[in-house]
């Protein structure tokens, strides 16, 4: 069996599924607002979506049925909010390991929570996303928002489309 050294695990990586940026692990107690629009990733220029999920890294304690979607914008040129997928179903009490995943396949599809901690769907079709030369974000909206306690980290494994295309971490939040 080969044994190959670590940057050439992470170049095979990079090919077979893409680059990756993460955010920390995000404290959820802050979704306590109804329709919170927080941004996750910047992106410049075109890119393919291999996977985009968030993943428990704390369990999620709270009442009052909490969803999230998968949502993106344009700063360059100016595009406004587009949702990404439809609203998941109730992530209160999601346990540690518990992913939420932007499906892909329309935006009308829900993001898909986990039956099982350590096991999630994958995207189930890649999205390009961005434009030429172009500017957006992807982020979530947290709605029905009851969140006591909690924390979760988000990935976006992407391939570049367009020259210098890339994707870095920049967590705000929007309104």
């Amino acid at each position: 069996m080969p044994n190959y050294n670590q940057s050439t695990r992470q170049r095979i990586e990079d090919i077979a599924l893409g680059m990756r940026v993460e955010t920390d692990a995000l404290d959820v107690t802050a979704w306590q607002t109804q329709d919170r629009v927080t941004r996750l990733f910047t992106v410049t220029g075109r890119i393919l979506i291999a996977q985009l999920y968030g993943e428990v890294t704390t369990v999620l304690g709270g009442a009052g049925a909490p969803v999230m979607k998968f949502r993106c914008a344009f700063t360059t040129p100016v595009i406004g909010a587009a949702d990404l997928s439809a609203n998941s179903g109730d992530i209160s009490a999601h346990p540690v390991g518990g992913r939420v995943t932007c499906a892909g396949t329309t935006v009308a599809t829900a993001a898909a929570l986990t039956a099982s901690a350590g096991v999630s769907y994958g995207t189930v079709a890649p999205i390009v996303f961005g434009l030429e030369s172009g500017i957006g974000w992807i982020g979530i909206v947290t709605s029905t928002a009851a969140i006591a306690s909690g924390a979760i980290k988000y990935f976006l494994n992407y391939v570049p489309l367009s020259t210098g295309a890339n994707a870095v971490t920049e967590v705000a939040v929007v309104t």
